[in-house]
């Protein structure tokens, strides 16, 4: 029989609880590192193990989180002292392919 703390370190390591408390830590920091304009328009939804969920309210804003990723991916790494992230991904409102062919079927209509 194992020990209950042997139990919730197994259950903290295959989930990996650890690293999703720093993750959400550091992403405390999201309208400091890319300004407070551009956290209007690109709002932090949240991750999906290391990729950084952002949905985009214009499309000028996707372009800069796209010019500006390797920078921001560097500045988040950086504060968090090891790579926690490796890609950000910036949805519109929508934009997806679902609803883009729902919006197809009904205009053959």
């Amino acid at each position: 029989m194992k020990k209950i703390e042997t139990l919730i370190s197994d259950v903290f390591r295959k989930f990996e609880l650890c690293k999703y408390q720093k993750r959400s830590k550091i992403l405390d920091c999201w309208n400091n590192i890319i300004g407070a304009e551009l956290a209007e328009l690109a709002i932090l939804t949240g991750c999906d193990r290391s990729v950084i969920l952002v949905r985009i309210l214009h499309p000028a804003a996707g372009m800069e989180i796209r010019l500006r990723k390797e920078e921001i991916l560097s500045k988040l790494n950086r504060i968090s002292g090891e790579e926690l992230f490796t890609d950000i991904k910036a949805v519109m409102p929508g934009k997806s392919g679902r609803q883009r062919s729902i919006v197809r079927i009904r205009r053959t209509k």
